[in-house]
This record gives structure tokens, sequence and C-alpha cells, in this order.
């Protein structure tokens, strides 16, 4: 919701535009105080009606129009000099004045120049809504730290750049030292093995084509083979016919004979020849099928290369390609991972385990531990120690932590002054035989432990934890906001604070909601064995059911404890609240103000002693509706300096009074002042052994009242109403 400003967007043809600003009457003092912005730039314009204003020209389409109030920053709106008018508009618009600057700075417009000059922290994330951050000054990568791990930018890098680009056969420093390497080591050795097996597919090719050849000049040697075998035969035939006819002609024999000598000679040459041919054709043959073989092997290495080469460059992530040897593509998506760690959650099975040492881890690194909404199912106490530079951040995001067994859920220890943050946000917690938080501080420290944080946006389910949602033992300097611990099925989900032997308190509880469904108490303060409890203040929240306690033992002391705004509902079968001390110990200043009792047949409030004080206890500005008891809705037994003031009681009846003043004889100091009953029905005071007393300016609508308890001299005790 914007404060002191409009926005619109032009449209080219609109000139006349409406505005309202929060606060009074029109929402601005002066017409002056009214300045519009288009695009940034300021234009003038005329005030049409005291909420619209005209353009002498429509604003471009698209334009950003803020119309915004502006209010003089260097000058009160009047001073109250003697003789200056101080009429009621003046004095209110010097009120709006700084009302309306107080919204400019809510809507974010900021004096021109202005700056931070101390640390500015966030408790949430920062949306810059798509703007720069400009003129950031110097900025090196180390000087951004970035994710759980409590690495900075520089170092992300620097890691990321070794495993992705670490030199061929040197090992990555952040590796193990033995057989880690780079992508790029990687991808080089798949390159160099893909480029061999482009290599022996060639080979292959070449010994595959020689192994054609020679079956092709196989062939031709078969062919001529035959050619000459034809011929000799052919010679033969002529050597018989020459045989023939030398034996018609003596002379033409003799020469036929010679001649067929000679063709006899020529064809045993080429019958021999044609052996030689076919002997050379069959080793042809031999070596051509040899070839073939060995091409047959190349190949094959040649894709037994070809597929290592692929495994070493595209194996998946965590999957060896040789023992203890990874792909290229592992490495790289290593390298990816540590490159995005940064923008990562603690994401982890949900188990004590892993939950257990991501919160040591944390701790350690003084880190948040981000949850991430799911539900987180433990079997025994998540605990954590903290001190000066170790803190504990658990950020639930609305996780769900879940148990069943005695104890707390989480439990932080500490000792002394401690200087890191505890901060606990956005948890369910379920834990129907134990506790929820547990605190506990070191009782041999002088002043407590100082564990100063937050724990904030804490719930349990009806009847999911069995009696303490939060119990802080000697633990000091906590706020609580939002946290509700339901009661049902016997069960509670209150708090207790407790100073055993040391300090517990200074805690602010807001917006938070107790409850007992059993015989557990939904809010306790105890002090024992001479400890301490006290500041302690519950403001605007709610207490379901009885038994609420604030008590002391063993001279011990509990102080200052302030009940604000605080509502006790349905407190049937026990008292709201209950002071209490044992025989030496001592309650002091307590005080309940603007609260409200209802729906009950219980009495209110007991202040009692059983031999220490309990003393300067103050109820007032309260309401009490629809009670019904058989005994009182006030009592106060033995308590000192006790007062009652501007209470009413509406609709109620009681069995023995509305106040019961029984002090046994001691000097009481107790008040009962400007107190009401409406509709009520019983008597108004019974006062037993009581003298030091001041009645004055009730109201009890005519019930009847008994003080013949008052005693002593009486001199201290006054009644006027």
């Amino acid at each position: 919701m914007a404060f002191s400003y409009t926005q619109e967007i032009g449209d080219g043809v609109t000139t006349s535009y409406t505005f309202s600003f929060a606060g009074q009457d029109e929402g601005y003092i002066r017409e002056s105080d009214i300045v519009a912005l288009v695009d940034g730039v300021e234009t003038p314009f005329t005030l049409t009606s005291s909420n619209t204003l005209e353009f002498s020209s429509a604003p471009a389409n698209g334009a950003i129009i803020r119309i915004r109030r502006v209010m003089p920053k260097n000058l009160p709106y009047s001073d109250f000099s003697r003789g200056n008018n101080f009429g009621p508009d003046v004095l209110n618009n010097s009120f709006l004045q700084s009302l309306y600057i107080i919204h400019e700075a809510l809507d974010g417009w900021f004096p021109e120049g202005f700056q931070f000059l101390t640390t500015v922290g966030f408790a949430d994330d920062v949306n810059f809504n798509g703007f720069d951050i400009n003129d950031a000054g110097t900025l090196t990568a180390e000087d951004i730290v970035i994710g759980p791990l409590s690495l900075s930018a520089e170092g992300i890098l620097t890691e990321a750049y070794n495993w992705a680009q670490y030199p061929v056969d040197q090992l990555v420093p952040e590796g193990n030292g033995i057989d880690e390497y780079s992508s790029y080591h990687h991808s080089v050795k798949a390159e160099g093995s893909a480029d061999a097996a482009a290599i022996s597919e060639g080979n292959a090719a070449a010994s595959e084509s020689a192994a054609a050849t020679s079956a092709s000049n196989a062939a031709t040697s078969e062919a001529n083979a035959l050619a000459s075998e034809q011929a000799a035969a052919a010679s033969e035939s002529n050597a018989a016919t020459s045989e023939a006819n030398a034996l018609a002609s003596e002379q033409a024999a003799a020469t036929s004979e010679s001649n067929a000598a000679t063709s006899a000679s020529n064809a045993a040459n080429s019958a021999s020849a044609a052996a030689t041919s076919e002997t050379n054709a069959a080793n042809s043959a031999s070596a051509a099928a040899t070839s073939e073989t060995n091409a047959a092997t190349s190949a094959s290495n040649a894709l037994a290369s070809e597929n290592k080469a692929e495994e070493w460059a595209d194996k998946a992530e965590d999957v060896e390609v040789e023992p203890g040897r990874y792909s290229a593509k592992h490495w790289s998506e290593k390298a990816e991972a540590w490159a995005t760690v940064a923008s990562q959650r603690y994401l982890f099975p949900e188990d004590y385990a892993t939950l257990q040492l991501a919160v040591t881890d944390a701790v350690a690194r003084d880190m948040p531990l981000l949850l991430d909404g799911d539900t987180y199912n433990i079997t025994s106490t998540i605990s954590a120690t903290i001190s000066d530079n170790n803190g504990l951040r658990i950020i639930g995001n609305g996780s769900t932590i879940s148990g069943n067994f005695a104890g707390p859920l989480i439990e932080v220890n500490g000792s002394g002054e401690i200087a890191s943050r505890l901060e606990i946000r956005g948890l369910l917690l379920s834990n129907p035989s134990g506790q929820g938080i547990g605190l506990s501080g070191d009782a041999s420290a002088v002043t407590g432990t100082r564990g100063w944080g937050i724990i904030e946006d804490i719930d349990c389910a009806h009847g999911q934890i069995l009696d303490y949602l939060i119990h802080a033992v000697n633990w000091r300097h906590v706020n609580f906001r939002d946290i509700t611990g339901k009661a049902g099925s016997g069960n509670s989900g209150g708090v207790f604070i407790q100073g055993d032997g040391n300090f517990a308190g200074d805690m602010n509880f807001h917006g938070c909601e107790f409850a007992s469904d059993g015989t557990g108490r939904p809010f306790y303060v105890n002090s024992d064995n001479n400890g301490e409890a006290r500041g302690i203040h519950l403001v605007d929240s709610y207490i379901y059911g009885p038994r609420s306690l604030i008590d002391a033992y063993n001279g011990a002391l509990s102080a200052d404890i302030f009940f604000t705004g605080v509502q006790w509902d349905a407190f049937t079968g026990g008292i709201g609240l209950t002071v209490d001390t044992g025989t030496t110990g001592n309650v002091d200043n307590v005080v309940v103000s603007n609260f409200y009792f209802q729906q009950s047949d219980s009495m209110c409030i007991l202040l009692t002693s059983g031999g220490g004080n309990v003393s300067n206890c103050n109820i007032n500005n309260g309401v009490v509706g629809g009670v019904n008891t058989t005994d009182f809705l006030f009592n106060c037994y033995r308590a000192l300096d006790v007062g009652f003031s501007d209470i009413t009681m509406q609709s109620c009846s009681v069995g023995t009074a509305l106040f019961g003043f029984n002090q046994d004889n001691r000097s009481a100091g107790l008040s009962c002042i400007g107190n009401r009953a409406l509709g009520c029905t019983g008597s108004a005071i019974k006062v037993y052994n009581a003298d030091v007393a001041t009645i004055v300016g009730n109201t009890f609508a005519g019930l009847g009242w008994d003080l013949t308890g008052v005693v002593r001299s009486n001199e201290g005790f006054n009644v006027i109403n």
C-alpha cells in the first residue's frame, strides 16, 4: 500500500487524473505539497478539484505518472512562539507534517543524496524488482561470500575453472591428489583416442582396397593360365597332324618330326607356365583372404577405439570408465555443481542423522540452515552448542520436525555472553512424548547465558507437545514472536522459563498463544536454588486453560513480570494465574494490565505466600466476563502492597466474594480502587485479618461487603466508597 503517492500509466490521450494519499481529509495540507512526475520529470498541472489534476497535454502512451505528496523537511509547519496562532488546525497540521514525512520514508521516497551511514542488516529476502545495484565501489570476487558453505565467489569460480580447464596430465588442486583431473584433461585424452580410431579406420580401408586389388590380380592370372592350357592343347593336336604327314613323305616327315619336337618342347614350357600361373593365382587368393581378415580386424579395432573414446567423453556422472577413472562429462558436471553451489539450499534426506549433521555444520560455519519445507522425522534430540563465533540459525520455511521421545526436538546449549546470533523461524513441531525447543544455559555462569536472538513463527498442532513448547533454563535475551502452542488429548503447548541457581529472563513474548489441556501449565515462570527469573514481558497474547504460575523457592527471586493485553480463556478446573512462594522464595513486581478473563468456573488470580514474600503486585484496567465460581475472582493471602484498580466484572457469580483479602495479621498495604461490578451476584469484598488497606471509588451495584476481619488498630484501613 502506498501512503504518499498515486501511480498511473499514460495512454497518450488522457490528461486528467485522480489521486489519493493516506491521511486526514484530502490527504495533504497545501496544494503546493502536490508534485506530479511523468517518467521521473516534474511536470506542471492544474488542480481541478481537491483530488483531481489536469496536464496541459496528455502524457505519452506507457509513460509512468506518479502524483506525490512532498512535505517540506527543513522547517516545521508552524512554531508556537508567543503570539502565534495556536488553533486546532495549526496544531493538527504540525503533527500531520511529521506523519506525512514518515509516509514518504515508508514509501521509499528518500531525499536526494540519501545514504546509510551504518551497516544495514536484512531479516528477509531483498527484492530489487529488476533494478540494478549501481556505484558499489571496488568490489572483488573475494568480497562476495555466497551460500551455506561460506565460499567466496572468487573461490567458487577458481575451483570451477580448475575442474573444467586445469592442464593435461596435472592433478586438480582441489581433488584427492591421486587420480582426479580436469574436464579439459579428459577431453584431450578422448580427442586423442578418437584420432587414433580414425587412423585405424583409414588403415583398415587401405588394407581392404589392397585386398581387392590382389583378388583382381589373381583372377587375371587364372584367366591367363586357362589361355595357356588351351594353347598347349592346340599345339598337341598340330603335332599329331605333323606325324601323320610324315608317313606320306620321309623328308616332310623328318622336317615335320623336327617341327613336332620343337612344338612339344614349346607345349611343355606352356604347361609349366600355366602351372606356375595357377600357383601364383592361389598365392594371390590366399594373400587377398589375409588382407580381408586384417581389414576386418582393423575395422573392429577402430570401432572399439571409437566406443572407448565416446565413453571417455560422455560416460554418465559417477560411472567409471576404467576403475577409479571417469569421463569428461563426469568432471564437467562436477564443475557445474561447484559453480552453482552458491544458490543451493541444504537438501538432504529427512532423518535424524543428516539433520543433526547439517545443524552441526551450519553452527561450525556460522551460517543459516535453510530447510526446504518438508517433514523431518527424527528419533532423538537435535542439539547445538553456540558460542561467540558460532551461532545457530534455522530457517524452517514451513518445515515440520516430528518425533516421539522424551526431551526436546531441538536443544540449544550455551555459556556466558554469546555474541553470535540465535535464530529459529518457521517450524511446525510435533513431539507427543516430549518438548519442542529447549534453551539450556550454564548454571555456573555469573549471570546466566546471554544468547541474544529471536524465536519466531513456531507452531504445534493440537495434542502434539506433551508439556512445554518452549523450555528455557538459565537463558536470557531472547524475543519470541508468533509462538502458537495448541493443547489437546491431555497434552499442553506452554512455555516454561526457569532460573535454577542462576538467571533466566530478559525476554519478550509478542502475539503468542499458549495452552494446556492436561496437568501441565500454559505459562510458567520459576526460580529456585537462589536463582532469578525476571524481566519477562508477555504482550498481546492469549492463554488458554488453567494453572499458569509464577513461583520462587529456596532463596530464589521471580520479579519484574508483566502481562499486557493478555487474554485468559477457558481456565476451567483450575486458577487462571497463581503467584506463589516457598518458605524462603520471593516474588516481586508482577503487573497484569489491560487483561481479559472469560468462560471459567474458577478463580482468575490468586496471590499467595508459603512463607516468602509476594509483594508489589498491580492488577489493573481489565475485564472479567462470564466467570462463575464458588470461590473468589481475585484473592490475596499474605501478599504485601497489592493493588486492584479499574477492573470491570460483568455477568459473574461468586460463592465467596469478588475480592478476598486475608493477610494473616500482616501489614498488607492493600488497595481496591475504581472497580465496577455489572450484573454480578455474590459479595463484593471479604476481608480476613487485615488492616492497612484503601478501598475507594468502587461501584458494586448493591453487592454485600464483609469487613468483619479488619483487625489491629485499623488506623490504616480506609473505606471511601
